[in-house]
């Protein structure tokens, strides 16, 4: 991963060919669709982690959440909507081809955003 002033600004088909992800400590800026590329439109996390450090970024339910903006980012496999009210949107993409979503899915109380292609 390259990151200047705490911004994702290239990364290696390595950094996401891999079941885990880890956001480091100076990680705190990721734009909407850095994980949607040629590379990785398929790729889809077993596992989020975030360095306990990061002022920004945190996981619950196993949604990527950007806690200043109460938004989820990106959602490991296996993720719930966090029904806590820490995240009141969801950005575009979150759950971008998550073939496990299936049947009823529940949108907690508080959502006010779900933005396209979510799910």
């Amino acid at each position: 991963m390259i990151i200047k002033n705490g911004r994702l600004v290239n990364y290696d088909y390595d950094d996401i060919n891999s079941d885990t992800l880890f956001i480091p400590q100076n990680l705190v800026d990721l734009e909407y669709l850095c994980f949607f590329d040629e590379f990785v439109m398929d790729a889809h996390f077993k596992k989020i982690i975030v360095d306990p450090d990061n002022p920004v970024y945190a996981v619950r339910n196993g949604c990527l959440v950007d806690v200043p903006k109460k938004t989820v980012v990106l959602a490991q496999a296996g993720a719930t909507i966090p029904s806590d009210g820490s995240v009141e949107n969801i950005r575009k993409y979150a759950f971008y081809e998550h073939k496990e979503l299936c049947g009823t899915l529940n949108i907690p109380e508080g959502i006010r955003e779900i933005g396209s292609f979510c799910f």
